[in-house]
């Protein structure tokens, strides 16, 4: 690490599609597909671009797919899910029953494998979460 500060620098810089990757960028994506034992890897800049990404290509690259959201969904999802262009339900919060209410929505035939049930939830969220599962 401090070699590579020394002849790199250390600074915020720019992501790499602004600022071009950098060659200790592919060498990790490199070691991390072989750690894993995949064909490739890939670093992302934040938690919210992962977010981001994923979401999109995956509804995307999958034709017909429906997103079932919960409604306090992490803004990274919520981008992800817009940038796909898939069908999407938005559901109450942690709410079966009300997600129940989208049965048969979205896709028919074979796409129904490819519906996407999304939820993340920050810390506050998830403590409120445990005080209304107690009452139920």
């Amino acid at each position: 690490m401090q070699e590579a500060l020394q002849t790199m620098g250390a600074g915020a810089g720019g992501t790499r599609n602004i600022s071009g990757n950098n060659h200790l960028h592919l060498l990790l994506e490199r070691e991390i597909a072989d750690l894993h034992g995949r064909e490739g890897a890939l670093i992302l800049t934040s938690g919210y671009v992962a977010n981001d990404a994923a979401l999109s290509t995956l509804a995307r690259e999958m034709p017909g797919a429906a997103v079932f959201s919960d409604a306090l969904n992490h803004a990274s999802m919520i981008a992800g899910i817009r940038n796909s262009r898939a069908d999407k339900h938005v559901f109450r919060h942690n709410d079966p029953a009300d997600l129940a209410r989208f049965a048969g929505a979205g896709s028919s035939g074979p796409a129904q494998a490819r519906l996407l049930r999304v939820g993340l939830f920050d810390g506050w969220r998830h403590r409120a979460d445990r005080r209304i599962m107690r009452r139920r």
